[in-house]
């Protein structure tokens, strides 16, 4: 393969269809008894659910919340922000520059934001977490469990439950701390890439893509199918996983039809309580590379005549010939390209374009 289809390839395979910067529609499906499970229109970077409540990162970065208000936990502040997330009755935003804003309940002081700047957010039924740029935590609100006495870390990711957390850690390993009355701060030895936390159960991605759960398991919530994913998301008693292609699959409680995936393509996955959003990706097809004769599998966008590329449409696949033209078919069908097809192209005048 010469250099320049070596270039093509990388730049076609480059996309990432479960990357959480690629914006999109969101689509919503489980409980809607408050409109949680009505999005508005539009594109957006990343989405995430509260009990009743729901709130979305427009691509401009401004916050839309919808569904339950009764504690003011849909009227998000202006301004830009890089992320979102949401608790029980209260939602949490990390700004541009780095500071936290909550606003919804504040019974338990879950939304006393601490001063300081920050790179990563979660909330939980009743407190906050927010991840510095060194890797340590600071925490807010209910500490009944213990959820807030973190740990020192370094880490890289963090998730709350309803009174547990479980965090990332810089080596792959997962540390959790707070209640444990299930199990759910009991994490399994291995090496993860990601990781979320349900009501009373804890879920991880490991590095080979398979899901491992942990902790309470009364629905099923712990016990899921075969990867590899490239994302899982926990909500109440249910769990959402993201494939490699984009598909999404659900498992656990399905009372209110929070495991009835929608079809489709995806870039990410969340949950909470008894619904489960996620953002609509483009539609993938099979892309060739002109007279290389490669295929891939991408999106339309990424397929750009301008580079030699060719589209052949949503939905198709790479086949042996789905790229090759009458010249480097399988003219004689016996399973063999060779100099006999081309004979038997020439010999029977069909066209020969390659």
């Amino acid at each position: 393969m010469n250099r320049l289809n070596l270039l093509l390839l990388s730049a076609i395979l480059g996309f990432s269809n479960h990357a959480c910067a690629q914006a999109g529609e969101v689509v919503c499906w489980g409980s809607n008894s408050d409109g949680q499970s009505e999005p508005p229109s539009g594109t957006f970077t990343e989405v995430s659910g509260g009990r009743y409540h729901s709130i979305g990162l427009r691509s401009d970065g401004t916050i839309e919340c919808w569904g339950n208000n009764f504690y003011g936990q849909s009227n998000p502040p202006s301004g830009i922000h890089q992320q979102v997330a949401g608790g029980r009755w209260h939602s949490v935003a990390l700004q541009n520059d780095g500071s936290v804003v909550c606003w919804g309940q504040n019974t338990e002081g879950q939304c006393n934001s601490p001063d300081g700047n920050f790179v990563y957010i979660d909330a939980g039924r009743f407190h906050s977490i927010a991840l510095r740029a060194d890797g340590s935590t600071a925490c807010w609100g209910n500490n009944t469990s213990g959820q807030c006495d973190s740990s020192p870390g370094p880490f890289k990711e963090v998730a709350s439950g309803s009174f547990h957390v479980v965090a990332l850690q810089e080596d792959g390993s997962v540390e959790c701390w707070g209640a444990n009355n299930f199990g759910q701060t009991s994490p399994p030895n291995g090496t993860y890439t990601q990781v979320d936390a349900g009501w009373e159960f804890s879920v991880a991605l490991r590095d080979d893509g398979e899901i491992i759960c942990w902790g309470r398991n009364l629905e099923g919530q712990c016990v899921p199918p075969n990867g590899p994913f490239v994302q899982v998301a926990a909500g109440g008693e249910h769990c959402v996983g993201l494939r490699e292609n984009g598909t999404v699959v659900c498992w656990g409680r399905n009372d209110q039809g929070q495991t009835d995936a929608p079809d489709g393509n995806f870039t990410q996955v969340n949950a909470f309580g008894l619904h489960s959003l996620a953002i609509r990706g483009p539609e993938f097809g099979a892309c060739c590379t002109g007279n290389q004769l490669q295929c891939v599998i991408t999106t339309e966008e990424k397929c750009d005549p301008v580079l030699g590329l060719t589209w052949l449409g949503a939905g198709s696949t790479c086949m042996p010939d789905s790229c090759s033209t009458p010249c480097q078919s399988d003219a004689t069908g016996d399973g063999i390209i060779d100099y006999n097809d081309l004979i038997s192209l020439l010999s029977n005048w069909g066209p020969c374009t390659g």
